[in-house]
């Protein structure tokens, strides 16, 4: 038992040290800082739907509002780069980065 525990705290850690290498590494080359944070919460929502889908956890009505504010937030920025997205190819203005 203590093997196992060794063995899966030696692999958590391996993994995190890697998407963390990824995350800023990589990723951070290709986005906004903004944007960033931005798939990192859709990365957190979708292993919390994940963890309510197959886990057989139940939300309760605090988790559930929590969600749908998450879900607002995200729909609210999608459009508002959208917005400014049109506004850039009409020449208007530029979108900060």
């Amino acid at each position: 038992n203590v093997m196992y525990t060794l063995t899966a705290c030696f692999l958590s850690s391996v993994f995190h040290v890697t998407y963390s290498f990824v995350s800023t590494g990589l990723v951070l080359n290709q986005l906004s800082v903004v944007s960033h944070a931005v798939v990192n919460i859709m990365k957190r929502l979708f292993v919390v739907l994940l963890l309510y889908m197959f886990a057989r956890r139940t939300a309760t009505l605090y988790n559930t509002i929590g969600l749908l504010v998450c879900i607002l937030g995200l729909i609210i920025y999608a459009f508002d780069q959208q917005r400014k997205s049109v506004v850039t190819d009409r020449g208007v203005c530029s979108t900060v980065r």
